[in-house]
């Protein structure tokens, strides 16, 4: 089992597991305020 990838927003300091992105494409966006998560 390989760890989940954690993410955090750099602009309104939302923090979770990459499966938890709004993902469009190869483009992972904050669920919360939308900003670009690389």
């Amino acid at each position: 089992m390989s760890q989940p990838r954690y993410e955090q927003c750099a602009v309104c300091g939302w923090t979770g597991e990459r499966t938890d992105l709004d993902a469009s494409g190869d483009e992972y966006r904050c669920p919360v305020c939308g900003e670009h998560i690389a």
